[in-house]
């Protein structure tokens, strides 16, 4: 009774951690992450007979650390509260919860790859309706694709108001071709290299604003290969790539396979040329091909076609499950 009690986040909601910390007599709770990052907000379950107690998040560290200590007693200023702004090392930083590709309909696996990009998500602080505070303006932390989405929208719009003759392709080119690099794993903050995981990356528009062509990639602005047999679908597999110039002048990009995946025994990723002259406001042509042996050892291969001379590199990436 009275107590402050310590708690991991996971396998049930906020409200249910609290309310039965609250039930057994604890004077208040402090949850810690399961993931990396900062510490999140806390959102109730809608449940009834909410807890009443206060509450607070710490990050995974500071909870683990806390957990482990030999005393099992900590000290606990209020006098001195810190804000948390999600940058530096807690920065890109993929949610625990964020869906990942491969996309599946009825057991069928899809060729794209999904995410195409990832966007802001956690902690976010956004308005709500005026009937769900006591006074507005109204606001309240939220997270999850309710968030994310939103930012892509915005930033297409952005995009779109700086160039109004932009098809929505070039738009989508430009977001995902450009994002930036690395987005860390949810549990370690290991960069992710798999865009089934964080698509072309988070989407930058600082960026965008640099960017001297985009990218049409047979519709998309990624290579999704899908499932390919390394016995049945042997040979070269073409994917045209078209680049067209958004600059005044002329730009010369140095084409180059990155593979995040790779082995004596991978398939073979090549492009038609290595080097590429773009004019001012023209479209120039080039390929990507797919080799299969029957020898490639089956698994899942990625990584980028690299376009490098710009401004910015530009970034397609590829990803192929190969199996017997």
């Amino acid at each position: 009774s009275g107590q402050i009690v310590l708690i991991a986040r996971g396998s049930c909601t906020f409200s249910t951690k609290i309310r039965n910390a609250q039930n057994a007599g604890a004077s208040s709770v402090i949850v810690y992450n399961n993931v990396a990052g900062d510490p999140i907000s806390m959102g109730q379950d809608g449940t009834p007979n909410q807890p009443t107690i206060p509450a607070a998040m710490v990050s995974k560290s500071n909870g683990q650390a806390m957990a482990t200590a030999s005393t099992k007693t900590v000290s606990i200023n209020g006098a001195a509260p810190q804000e948390f702004f999600t940058d530096g090392p807690s920065a890109d930083i993929l949610a625990g919860f964020s869906s990942r590709g491969p996309g599946f309909i009825n057991n069928h696996l899809l060729s794209e790859i999904k995410p195409d990009v990832v966007a802001p998500g956690v902690n976010v602080y956004s308005s709500i309706l005026m009937t769900s505070c006591a006074s507005p303006p109204c606001f309240a932390f939220f997270q999850g694709t309710s968030m994310a989405t939103p930012h892509v929208a915005g930033s297409a719009a952005l995009i779109k108001q700086l160039h109004p003759t932009w098809s929505p392709l070039q738009v989508k080119s430009a977001l995902e071709n450009t994002a930036k690099r690395p987005v860390g794993s949810s549990s370690s903050n290991t960069p992710l290299s798999n865009p089934m995981d964080r698509g072309g990356g988070r989407i930058d528009l600082g960026a965008v604003t640099q960017i001297t062509a985009t990218l049409d990639v047979a519709g998309s602005a990624s290579i999704g290969y899908g499932r390919l047999s390394a016995t049945n679908d042997t040979g070269a597999t073409d994917v045209p790539v078209r680049a067209t110039s958004v600059k005044s002048s002329s730009v010369t990009y140095t084409l180059s396979v990155s593979r995040a995946v790779d082995g004596a025994n991978a398939p073979s990723i090549t492009t038609s040329t290595t080097t590429l002259t773009i004019g001012a406001g023209k479209t120039v042509k080039f390929d990507v091909f797919l080799t299969l042996q029957p020898s490639t050892v089956p698994g899942d291969y990625y990584g980028d076609i690299l376009l490098s001379g710009g401004t910015v590199t530009l970034r397609i990436p590829y990803w192929i499950e190969v199996t017997p």
